[in-house]
């Protein structure tokens, strides 16, 4: 899991109360501080402290922190993203997202969580932003947004191995109708491209993967477990017997029941399994 660091603002710090009212609907395009965008601190806006000067605490997940496609067995997976942003004294939110590759250009697909706190826009150049809502800039939350969830997937398929970056701002205002005393921040996350592997025991519940499923298995898997013992063939989680997303003593038990027992057998493992690595970490999907 990696976080994300992350910036929002309210909009023109005009003249005119109305005119800073009206962005509570959500900024315009381009204010992510990607490169060649700008952002609400600029000149004009909400310019009173410094970008990224503030004593606000500003926080993305993106769970998986990579991405990866296997068209031939595996659907794209999402990437979960979730926003948080604090700020002493503040009462007013907002972000805007997008996901970029090193030209500048879209890259996969941003979607809506919650169509009634966020919403899409496109710019000129076809770059796709996702961004609060008046009802998502939150003014009855005082010091902490309660946060916005976005979902990214790679479709378009960017190319091999492409470094997609979350590009975001976000603002923390003070809610009293000017553009003065608001803080804006900007961060980036990177999404990393990994390997997928998408394969299945040629036994279930084999997982010495001796050709037969015996109380061997069972030893093995103890041994796993409990005593930093060899993972089982390929992957750790092909000790996965009872399908519960986890691999732990209630995998042994189910194992024990299926062989001595005549219980229920390794109902999860027929299925395919698809995993990735960026060689540091590992990412599965059960169907």
């Amino acid at each position: 899991m990696r976080a994300v660091r992350l910036s929002l603002w309210v909009l023109l710090p005009a003249a005119l109360t109305t005119l800073t009212w009206a962005n509570l609907a959500g900024p315009p395009a381009g204010q992510t501080g990607a490169p060649g965008e700008g952002t609400c601190a600029d000149a004009g806006c909400h310019d009173q402290f410094t970008l990224n000067g503030g004593p606000g605490l500003l926080n993305i997940e993106a769970i998986p922190p990579f991405w990866f496609v296997d068209e031939s067995i595996c659907p794209p997976e999402p990437v979960h993203i979730a926003i948080g942003l604090e700020q002493p004294g503040a009462s007013r939110w907002g972000f805007q997202l997008a996901a970029l590759d090193d030209s500048g250009r879209t890259m996969g697909t941003l979607l809506l969580v919650d169509a009634d706190r966020t919403q899409a826009s496109v710019d000129s150049a076809g770059r796709l932003y996702v961004s609060h809502t008046a009802v998502g800039s939150d003014g009855e939350h005082a010091n902490a947004a309660p946060g916005w969830s976005v979902s990214w997937i790679p479709e378009p398929l960017p190319p091999p191995q492409s470094r997609v970056t979350l590009f975001a701002s976000a603002l923390a205002a003070d809610d009293d109708g000017t553009a003065a005393g608001d803080y804006v921040y900007t961060g980036t996350v990177q999404l990393r491209f990994v390997f997928v592997d998408c394969f299945g025991l040629s036994v279930p519940g084999d997982v010495n993967e001796s050709g037969s499923v015996t109380s061997a298995d069972i030893i093995y898997l103890i041994n796993f477990i409990f005593r930093g013992g060899p993972m089982p063939s390929y992957h750790p989680m092909f000790g996965e017997i009872n399908c519960d997303g986890t691999v732990n003593s209630a995998d042994v038990i189910a194992l024990v029941r299926y062989i001595f027992q005549g219980g229920w057998g390794p109902s999860c493992e027929p299925c395919i399994h698809c995993c990735a690595t960026d060689e540091t970490n590992w990412y599965c999907e059960f169907p």
